[in-house]
């Protein structure tokens, strides 16, 4: 069941595009976004779990997958669709708001996914805490020799992570001040105090979850090839059948890959597996060889 959560989810052989055409990943995905009754954070606590933390490029893109999702969800649609309520609940009576049933933070549920949310946010802290011990298993041997024997200058470039170090402190800062709000509102004399059935108090807790998810902008930029690398300084990897972190394959190796399983080579036969990759690029060769002769006749032909 591990193995099918993680390769269903980020499998390390298939592109984008074709993962969409699987069933598995439609459920995952929208799991993963569903926000009442703290689905959302229950995935994002299953995949924290059963994830490998001791690999590097898994723990940052669990932080950047999280925190980019946040933006959207919680910030951009849970500000519209909060605006939404409050114009709905203040305009819906001529006489009367109806703010205290209908408004934001109102919901039955309001409070399972609040604290859900938190958690998910801890969870991000704990997986940036894990950085340190973590090992990098993406890449060639070569690149990451490279960059073990300059990271001895332990500048914010080589340290694992890179520049998302700052960005975990700034995610702190936001938090903070988004408590002080509710704790300061909460608390302001002759207000409403901390209690949870007034809408007021609810309606604080629902925006102030909007405004860190606004904050997370940042964290987008992240996820956008090919900043991700260049900003965290870690290799792609993603999940095999058996649920293990393995180096990500390009479009190339995917194809390469591909044709091994369509002509039944055992990927634990070196001999085979060598013998397959000379055949291969010799055909590969050929194949260029051959368009690249029919284009020069096609263009001879046209000048002629």
């Amino acid at each position: 069941l591990r193995a099918w959560f993680l390769y269903s989810f980020q499998p390390f052989d298939e592109g984008y595009f074709q993962q969409l055409k699987w069933p598995s990943y439609w459920l995952l995905l929208i799991w993963s976004i569903t926000p009442y009754y703290g689905a959302m954070g229950i995935f994002w606590l299953t995949m924290f779990l059963v994830m490998d933390r001791s690999d590097e490029y898994v723990l940052i893109n669990y932080i950047l997958s999280f925190k980019a999702l946040q933006f959207v969800t919680l910030g951009f649609l849970g500000t519209l669709v909060g605006a939404g309520m409050y114009h709905l609940c203040l305009t819906q009576d001529m006489e009367h708001h109806t703010c205290d049933k209908h408004g934001p933070g109102m919901q039955a549920d309001f409070f399972y996914q609040f604290a859900a949310f938190w958690a998910q946010s801890f969870l991000s802290w704990a997986a940036f805490l894990l950085l340190p011990c973590s090992i990098r298993k993406g890449g060639t041997k070569a690149r990451n020799a490279a960059d073990e024997k300059v990271a001895g200058d332990d500048t914010l470039r080589f340290l694992k992570g890179g520049y998302l170090r700052r960005m975990i402190g700034f995610d702190v800062c936001v938090f903070l001040i988004c408590l002080s709000w509710v704790v300061a509102s909460a608390m302001r004399p002759g207000f409403y105090g901390l209690d949870q059935a007034h809408w007021q108090f609810r309606a604080t807790c629902y925006f102030s979850k909007c405004v860190y998810g606004l904050l997370s902008f940042p964290f987008v930029f992240f996820v956008i090839p090919p900043f991700n690398s260049i900003l965290t300084h870690a290799q792609p990897t993603a999940y095999n059948q058996a649920g293990d972190a393995v180096p990500l394959l390009g479009a190339t190796d995917r194809l390469r890959k591909k044709a091994m399983d369509a002509a039944g080579v055992d990927v634990n036969d070196q001999g085979a597996v060598r013998s397959f990759q000379k055949n291969y690029a010799a055909t590969n060769s050929t194949r260029r060889k051959q368009s690249q002769g029919s284009n020069r006749a096609s263009q001879a032909r046209e000048m002629v």
